[in-house]
């Protein structure tokens, strides 16, 4: 089978429309970037909105999650709130198909790549007619859709088939996925039976595979490589030690990342928010679309609010930090500092927390705030649920140690003491 550019429009075979009606807002669907015989025709089409107004005007190609095997273009999280927000912000939003690894004879990897490869060039040739500016050309993708919108970025072969180079791509914006080292997650414990078992269908069985759908194996100085902006989620530990591995693989060969820890959102909630007004994580990838090479200075402002947490009489947190000088004291007591790398925590004038569970949740929050610094792979060590029983003094006192790197990973263990007696 050869997969082809093309330039007619699925289904209706629309055309482009004239330039005066880009003043106003559209919506085109349905347009065929792609033919292959065999493949259904909806697998090789994109949506495409315009904002109206004078161009030539920024894109955003959205590339849906679903495991690879499921998903579409037209779901319900690729429109709602991004559709809109991205069109006051005065963007070409375009969302893709690819094709699926979800029944016999459909391919495996290379397959859905190689179709987001042909979808960005075809953006790049045609949007234009469409009043947008090819030399602004961002992608962003969720799940298994941001796993393709990195790999796409940086494994150079499959832009080249249509003569584009890296560079091309102005920016990535990743939602929340585990593929970045496919070898590393499926070559060791990381990956659950679930897990497993989807990415195996994607990319098979055989490590060389499982290493050629990795991007974060061909990221080298020099290539090209845009700017990214990597987010990962509560619910998933080894996310965030993958998204974090990746984002110092970038810097490494100084390419501009970020790895953002998205305390209070799972894996859904972070594709559903984006587009949402007052979304921090929204305002984020505002920043980093206008100004995508300074995304290594790119972090929440503060983490979300923990007001759920109820820290009794609590003014304020102090942060002493053993490793550097303190920044940002204090900072409210419903919020958790983000400038800690080796810190030492005391909640002061906290009579008693609500409860254990509000104690542990606390404590987790901020570990995850301590990993985001990607100085070290952090392993939490949390006690027995009566461990965090006796903590009615005024002080409760929070230390990190960072210990000797075993199997190549600094392990970063907290203790959580009651106040000592009073001298």
């Amino acid at each position: 089978m050869i997969l082809n550019l093309v330039l007619v429009a699925a289904l209706a075979q629309q055309e482009a429309p004239p330039v005066q009606a880009l003043t106003e807002p559209q919506i085109v669907r349905n347009l065929r970037y792609a033919e292959m015989d065999g493949v259904e025709a909806k697998f090789h089409t994109l949506d495409l909105a315009t904002p109206g107004g004078e161009g030539p005007h920024p894109v955003l190609v959205m590339i849906h999650g679903g495991g690879w095997r499921l998903g579409d273009k037209a779901n319900r999280s690729m429109w709602k709130d991004k559709l809109p927000y991205f069109r006051e912000e005065g963007w070409v939003y375009i969302t893709i198909n690819y094709r699926l690894t979800n029944g016999e004879g459909v391919p495996p990897h290379p397959a859905h790549v190689e179709d987001v490869a042909a979808a960005l060039a075809w953006v790049h040739d045609h949007v234009a007619e469409y009043g947008g500016d090819p030399d602004r050309l961002f992608i962003m993708g969720h799940s298994a859709g941001a796993h393709l919108a990195a790999l796409v970025a940086t494994d150079a072969r499959r832009l080249a088939k249509y003569e584009k180079p890296l560079s091309m791509l102005k920016g990535v914006v990743c939602l929340d996925t585990a593929g970045y080292d496919i070898a590393k997650y499926l070559g060791t414990d990381l990956a659950g039976r679930t897990a497993r078992a989807i990415y195996t269908n994607a990319f098979g069985f055989e490590e060389e595979g499982w290493k050629d759908a990795s991007p974060q194996h061909f990221v080298r100085p020099g290539a090209g490589i845009p700017p990214m902006l990597i987010f990962h989620t509560k619910e998933r530990r080894e996310v965030a030690h993958l998204s974090q591995a990746f984002v110092a693989a970038l810097r490494q060969a100084k390419v501009p990342a970020a790895a953002i820890y998205a305390a209070d959102k799972n894996h859904g909630g972070i594709n559903a928010c984006i587009g949402q007004e007052g979304d921090p994580y929204t305002a984020l990838i505002r920043r980093f679309l206008a100004d995508p090479h300074a995304a290594n200075t790119l972090k929440l402002a503060s983490m979300a609010p923990v007001q759920e947490l109820k820290l009794g009489g609590a003014t304020r947190v102090a942060i002493s930090v053993l490793d550097g000088t303190p920044e940002g004291l204090p900072v409210s007591a419903w919020r958790i500092a983000t400038e800690v790398n080796g810190v030492e925590v005391a909640v002061v004038n906290a009579p008693r927390f609500t409860s254990p569970h509000a104690m542990q949740t606390i404590l987790q929050h901020m570990v995850e705030v301590v990993a985001e610094t990607d100085k070290v792979e952090l392993k939490a060590t949390l006690g027995p649920e009566d461990a965090w029983l006796d903590l009615d003094g005024p002080v409760t006192r929070i230390t990190w140690q960072r210990l000797e790197p075993t199997d190549a990973k600094d392990e970063l263990v907290f203790t959580v003491l009651p106040r000592p007696e009073q001298q």
